[in-house]
């Protein structure tokens, strides 16, 4: 966990989230729900849309950057993501 939110910004793969914990991916896929609760991948993407959520509220800084800046390589993406897991768009949340 603390892996994901230091590498936020880059792709983070179930290979080195596997490699870090020195199991095999499908041995640390179980491993991680049983903890966390949520899959490995699940629980990078909601880090992300709460690290951007907070961003959002807390700084000006450009919807396309804060998407970049946690690790979302296409903006489209992001927003559909954001809107679909949040209930509503970037912009709205800012207001």
């Amino acid at each position: 966990m603390q892996y994901v939110h230091a590498h936020l910004t880059g792709p983070i793969t179930l290979d080195q989230l596997a490699g870090l914990a020195a199991l095999s991916p499908y041995h640390f896929a179980r491993a991680f729900k049983s903890t966390t609760g949520m899959p490995p991948h699940r629980f990078v993407t909601t880090t992300r849309l709460e690290t951007a959520k907070a961003a959002l509220v807390n700084s000006r800084r450009p919807v396309a950057e804060i998407a970049h800046a946690v690790g979302f390589g296409n903006v489209s993406h992001f927003r559909r993501l954001f809107h679909r897991e949040l209930g509503l768009r970037p912009a709205q949340l800012r207001r």
